[in-house]
């Protein structure tokens, strides 16, 4: 079973709780936050994992992973969107990402991911 908690940041609740079932199902562990600030508020210690949309209101995924690596926090980030436009691609290229995935989400994608960012995170113990 994979260690550590996976959060989950998107604005959506149908899609924070779609995405939270199937990490589930794979026995991955969730923590969801509706808010860029509410996952910054919140105690970050076990989260091995990060899945922020990009497009939110109030604070984006882009600036969330901003303000993580200012801050020195190395944890894996995985980013979605619905508008992958090339200058997009461009701002996200140096942030140090563990991936981009389209909406709508293609799990298997999606669990690749999580599962390689989760050993890489363990790694780093």
């Amino acid at each position: 079973m994979p260690k550590g908690l996976v959060a989950i940041v998107d604005d959506d609740e149908m899609v924070r709780m779609a995405t939270a079932s199937l990490l589930n199902s794979f026995g991955i562990f969730t923590l969801n936050f509706a808010s860029a600030r509410q996952f910054l508020e919140a105690n970050r210690k076990n989260i091995a994992c990060l899945i922020t949309d990009i497009q939110m209101p109030d604070m984006s995924g882009l600036d969330l992973l901003r303000v993580l690596r200012q801050a020195r926090d190395r944890v894996p980030v995985i980013l979605i969107t619905a508008f992958a436009t090339p200058t997009l691609l461009t701002q996200i290229e140096p942030l140090e990402t563990s991936g981009l995935l389209e909406k709508p989400l293609d799990g298997d994608k999606l669990i690749a991911l999580v599962l390689a960012a989760l050993d890489e995170d363990n790694e780093q113990l």
